[in-house]
This record gives C-alpha cells, structure tokens and sequence, in this order.
C-alpha cells in the first residue's frame, strides 16, 4: 500500500502516563483496604488500570455510613482511574497513542514487559481496534488510525507471489500462533516497493465496519504491510496473562 496519511497530533508522554497509572492504582487499592480512619467498615473493592471499564460497587457489607457517601466516594475513584488518560488495558492489550518508528513502538512496549500485539483470533483483532478507539478519540478525536502490530513479514516470503497473504508473515510476541489474526485488506499484503516488512492494523475512529482509506480499500481491523521506518501515531502491545 502507500505511506499512511500523516496527521497533526501532539507528543503525548505514554510511557510516563502508565507508570503514573500503576502508582495510582495502587495507592487507590491500599487506601481502599485500609478504609477510613473514621470509619474503616466502609471500604470500595480494589482497583486497577484493568478494570478502566469495569464496574465498581459497594459489597453488600452494613456500614454506618451514609449511603450518599460511600456513592460519592465510589464516584471519586471511577473519575479517577478514568483521568489514567492516554492508555487503555483490557484483556492483556495495551493501546498507546504517541509517534514511533516500528522498533520505538517495540522498545516502548517492552519497557512495560509486554511486546508488540499480535491476534490469536479475528475476534481479538476486533477487540483491539476498539481500545485503539478509545485512545486515538482521546488525542485526535474523529481521526482514523494505523497502529503497529507485532508481525514481520518471513524471510521464506519475499515476493508477494512467494507467499499466501496468510502465510506470507509471523507474530513475533512469542505466544500468538497460527494465521486466524491474519486479515488483511484488498490486495495485501503487497511489499510495496520491496520494503514493507512490517504489520500494521486500520483503526476506523468511529464504527467498526467503517472505511478508513478509500485509494486502498481499508475497513476498519484490516491489516497491512508499512516500512518498519515508517512513523505511526498508535501502537498496540500485548502481556501473556500472569
């Protein structure tokens, strides 16, 4: 295909912002067990970056105190974790916003002890455009996206003849396996000019079966091959669950 539309977007610090996230959550966390000086009874479940979507209710434990604050409190800590900006995590994927090159975007993912994502599943590609949404809506409202992905293409496979699209590249996390998260757009993947080598994954910014590129005929979810040099403004990693 041909080099991604580029965008105006400002530098967002997102390794920063995560490490910020973990220290908050688990502030949030003892603060909640220890409970109140003034009333230790009245405690909220738990929390971390891993439930930004999930919800947070009070257990069915009595407490004297009023219903009315232990809702304000609860309220407090969803805005909280919700002002955790910039990154998404669910179901072991992390969804970054911020410019990098391919082997930037895999520094960044392993300083968080996790790689550059791959999808075991169509349906798990589908569940990553949707927190690449969430995190490209956050930054650049209303603007579609290319996100990196962990995926290079075979030595064995170096003209697009050479290779089935599905068997023409590799995960490269160390856990994906097998061609299922393959899904490519029209035509590809092409080695334009002999250089891509590297995968990327179409992010429609408001539905899922939304057209991102009219010239090459992208559909929100569908992968592609883009130069390694190239500079995206997303990037997707993913952690095998502990």
């Amino acid at each position: 295909m041909g080099r991604p539309t580029r965008q105006k977007q400002s530098n967002i610090r997102n390794l920063a912002n995560w490490k910020a996230a973990q220290a908050e959550a688990r502030i949030l966390a003892e603060e909640q067990q220890r409970g109140s000086t003034q009333n230790r009874r009245a405690t909220l479940p738990a929390a971390s970056p891993r439930q930004l979507n999930g919800r947070l209710t009070n257990g069915p434990r009595r407490s004297s105190t009023p219903r009315s604050s232990i809702a304000t409190s609860s309220q407090a800590v969803k805005r909280k974790l919700r002002s955790l900006a910039n990154i998404i995590y669910f179901s072991f994927l992390l969804a970054f916003f911020g410019n990098n090159k391919h082997d930037g975007a895999e520094a960044a993912c392993q300083a968080q002890g996790a790689k550059l994502s791959g999808f075991q599943t169509t349906d798990e590609s589908m569940r990553a455009t949707h927190l690449l949404r969430a995190v490209i809506n956050q930054a650049s409202p209303g603007a579609n996206t290319v996100a990196w992905l962990g995926g290079i293409r075979k030595a064995s496979c170096p003209t697009v003849q050479s290779c089935t699209p599905a068997n023409s590249y590799q995960w490269t996390d160390g856990h994906t396996t097998g061609t299922a998260g393959f899904t490519f757009g029209v035509n590809q993947p092409d080695i334009l000019g002999g250089v891509q080598f590297c995968l990327t994954q179409n992010v429609h910014a408001k539905v899922d079966s939304g057209l991102t590129s009219a010239q090459w005929h992208f559909f929100n979810g569908n992968l592609d091959d883009v130069e390694c040099y190239a500079t995206l403004n997303t990037y997707l990693c993913g952690k095998v669950p502990n």
